[in-house]
């Protein structure tokens, strides 16, 4: 369902494209048809673009009682919420495993105990200022062929928010934002092995 603050957000990236806003993505108008088919995909689509930490929860997982007629041992039910696994671990503070697949709604993996790293879908009114300014431009970049802006404002709406084409997507306001959710945890490091140790001497 959509929120009056998605349809702020979306207002907002209309207002950035010189159109007027929409009071709902179902009052009946072409612009507002436009709105619902794009906004929701384009926002989901961003927020699984990264692992945002603001998006992250961790879970243990409930294991399946069938046993999967695959190469693999177990079966776990992934979180319902989730719209993103991004790490499965046999405990809670072990690294990640190597070895997992998803098939439907599962996970399999031959870890009789399994603990998932995962995203959710969280309320635009809660994201972070600077994810919701990538948002808005992401939007409008979006919408902009959408309701006639033209290929020039999406391309610069597009630059805004990514960036340059060579840059893959990761310049512009998203690497604004990744420096950003980056500082909101332990910076990671490289692990301790013999290779590393003797590449630096240690």
């Amino acid at each position: 369902m959509t929120s009056l603050a998605d349809i702020d957000l979306t207002n907002q990236a209309l207002r950035m494209l010189g159109e007027f806003g929409v009071a709902s993505f179902d009052e009946g108008t072409d612009l507002a048809e436009s709105c619902n088919r794009i906004v929701a995909t384009t926002l989901r689509s961003l927020m699984v673009a990264h692992p945002w930490r603001f998006t992250m929860r961790k879970a243990m997982l409930a294991q399946v009682a069938e046993t999967p007629l695959t190469e693999w041992a177990y079966q776990h039910a992934m979180p319902p919420e989730q719209i993103f696994i991004r790490a499965v671990r046999p405990a809670p503070k072990a690294p990640p495993a190597d070895e997992w697949e998803i098939f439907e709604n599962r996970i399999l993996s031959n870890h009789a105990t399994l603990y998932c790293d995962y995203q959710v879908e969280i309320h635009s009114a809660a994201w972070p200022a600077w994810f919701t300014n990538l948002a808005r431009n992401a939007l409008a970049a979006d919408l902009a062929i959408a309701v006639g802006a033209g290929t020039t404002a999406a391309d610069a709406f597009f630059r805004r928010a990514f960036g340059s084409p060579m840059e893959n997507g990761s310049g512009g306001l998203m690497r604004v934002a990744r420096n950003l959710d980056s500082q909101q945890q332990t910076p990671q490091r490289i692990p301790t092995t013999p290779l590393v140790s003797a590449r630096w001497g240690r």
